[in-house]
């Protein structure tokens, strides 16, 4: 990285690496080739691109970078304020009525121009609209322009758009911790890409009606693995765009992966049954209203992250019991999410520390002297920071005291996504 003078410093061939204005980026000593979780030395945010090169500023005062250290991605760039959708050739009229209900209904979109990215294409086909993905490709939903309540129904989906955007860029690329996630029974695993939408082919399943038995089509059970022991959340953004905190829960049995911890390379079903009785004590029953859910997991290989992300989600205000369809506003998702980004940015700098032991250190070991199971670094892509902005201050080293017995491990955290169309 090379100093820009007061605007900050420049990451050297950053756009190649996907350094977009508002990503965060983590800096590490010179010559380091681990890039281990908690270890770096501070968080610089790109504000600007120029060319090929990113220039980003620290984000606290008295973060200096030596000479010589190296950058690395944390977390993606927040989405746009609203989301951007691109009308196709629509007749002058037809655009004309969408442009207003989208003023009056669509508060969360913006309509963009033809060479201008978008998350939407709008098309019109006779008295339908269709809503389909950035690529053209997929169709996301459709509206009869005739019906009374077209606006809304897309006001809605854009909304929920906005929230799942919010949430699915809570993603850490350098995390060595990897979790695979599928529905119970099915050979489809998450996909750990970020995007509006984050499977083309979504699994379906149907409302579960009074007396129905619960299977594998109305009620939800998810197998999770993760490479490290961790603390597992599950959140679900529903169909109209509420944030639900699915796991853990105030429901499940307190011998149920206590605080949602789980061994590592264990596959666990949560809940472990879809019958009465089951040790989770609780069961995920598919309810109205119909729509598309989008399941985010998150694991953390401590439990001061994953408190963090689980006090943000059910922060957002609990959807009212009437059954009427009421969007969650972008702007408290927003809120929300943004402070959970400033949370996890904390995770980054937080490193091992020296601490006087009166619990074994391993989230799941039985005995106080097994070691901490060390994930293997994979390979990261760094960026080279070089001429630092302000004289240079080389790194602090912990010195452990005489009651040290063992240290905290290092705070890493990774997520990813299952997308799920609930049928009526």
């Amino acid at each position: 990285m090379n100093s820009a003078g007061a605007d900050g410093f420049l990451l050297t061939q950053g756009v190649t690496l996907g350094a977009q204005p508002g990503s965060t980026w983590m800096v590490f000593p010179p010559n380091e080739t681990i890039f281990a979780p908690g270890q770096s030395l501070g968080l610089l945010m790109v504000t600007q691109l120029r060319g090929k090169d990113a220039l980003a500023k620290p984000q606290a005062a008295s973060f200096s970078v030596p000479p010589g250290a190296r950058a690395v991605a944390f977390l993606p760039a927040a989405p746009p304020e609203r989301i951007p959708i691109r009308l196709l050739d629509i007749p002058a009229d037809r655009r004309a009525k969408i442009e207003e209900v989208l003023r009056q209904y669509g508060r969360d979109a913006q309509i963009v121009e033809a060479g201008q990215p978008a998350h939407f294409l709008v098309d019109v086909k006779g008295p339908t609209l269709n809503l389909y993905s950035a690529d053209g490709l997929q169709l996301v939903s459709s509206f009869a322009m005739d019906g009374p309540q077209w606006g809304a129904g897309l006001a809605l989906v854009l909304s929920r758009s906005a929230n799942i955007s919010d949430l699915l860029t809570l993603d850490n690329p350098s995390s060595q911790l990897k979790v695979a996630v599928k529905i119970a029974g099915s050979q489809r695993r998450a996909s750990r890409g970020i995007a509006v939408v984050a499977d083309t082919q979504p699994a379906q399943y149907h409302i579960r009606r009074n007396g129905e038995a619960r299977g594998a089509s109305n009620s939800l059970q998810l197998e999770i693995q993760a490479t490290g022991d961790s603390y597992i959340t599950v959140v679900d953004v529903d169909s109209e765009g509420h944030l639900n905190l699915l796991f853990p829960n105030d429901h499940q049995q307190s011998t149920f992966y206590p605080d949602g911890r789980v061994r590592a390379g264990e596959a666990v079903t949560i809940p472990d049954s879809p019958q009465n009785g089951n040790h989770a004590g609780f069961h995920w029953d598919y309810a109205a209203p119909a729509g598309t859910d989008t399941v985010r997991v998150f694991a953390s290989t401590d439990l001061e992250t994953a408190q963090a992300i689980r006090r943000r989600v059910q922060a957002t205000p609990t959807p009212p019991a009437s059954g009427t369809a009421v969007v969650m506003t972008r702007s408290v998702v927003s809120e929300r999410v943004m402070n959970l980004r400033h949370d996890l940015g904390k995770v980054a700098t937080r490193g091992l520390s020296s601490v006087y032991d009166l619990t074994p250190a391993a989230l799941t070991t039985q005995t106080p002297t097994s070691p901490v199971p060390q994930s293997a670094a994979p390979p990261t892509a760094s960026l080279p920071l070089q001429q630092p902005m302000g004289a240079s201050t080389p790194p602090v080293a912990v010195q452990p005291t005489t009651q040290t017995v063992s240290a905290v491990p290092s705070a890493d955290w990774t997520a990813t996504s299952l997308t799920i169309q609930v049928e009526p």
